[in-house]
């Protein structure tokens, strides 16, 4: 199971020097959807199916990969005691 949340976990793109870390419940879909948007605006469109990593601009495929070093690398996180209903 392990090599499967660590591919869902990840959201790379080279061109645009981004590593996104996938935090669910905080908002994901919207994260992917607005990164998706702005790194490859061609493929995006109102039904795209942000967990679709094969249609995805993105990877989540890292190993080994040099650029990581001057990646701008992120996530968001949420306070666990305050959330809206």
């Amino acid at each position: 199971m392990l090599p499967f949340i660590c591919k869902q976990a990840i959201r790379a793109n080279k061109k645009s020097n981004i590593v996104y870390l996938n935090n669910p419940k905080v908002g994901c879909s919207t994260v992917k959807f607005n990164l998706w948007k702005c790194v490859s605006p061609e493929t995006h469109g109102p039904d795209v199916d942000v967990h679709d990593l094969k249609a995805s601009p993105f990877s989540s495929q890292i190993a080994g990969e040099g650029w990581l070093k001057r990646a701008n690398i992120f996530t968001f996180v949420r306070n666990p005691y305050k959330r809206t209903p």
